[in-house]
């Protein structure tokens, strides 16, 4: 969990770089009624593939997506993960 010392580009100016490693977290992702798809799937890839724990909460305007969520990830992903 120690900082990693990385080299700063010169463009960048005088200063520090380094990787902080930061545990994982929880993200809460909360889906729009305009583009329920778009807006939801996109950030839940992205934090799973990060390994965080995800809170998914699709629209209550688009009851339909809904449907097709709990379709999907019965299919496609672990039931004992979700």
């Amino acid at each position: 969990m120690k900082d990693e010392a990385r080299d700063t580009p010169f463009m960048i100016g005088p200063g520090k770089s380094y990787i902080a490693k930061e545990p994982l977290g929880v993200v809460a992702v909360i889906g729009s009624w305009n583009f329920p798809l778009v807006t939801t799937i996109s950030p839940l890839i992205s934090a799973i593939a990060a390994g965080n724990v995800v809170l998914f909460k699709p629209s209550e305007f688009a009851p339909f997506c809904s449907v097709v969520f709990k379709r999907l990830f019965a299919r496609y992903l672990d039931s004992s993960a979700f």
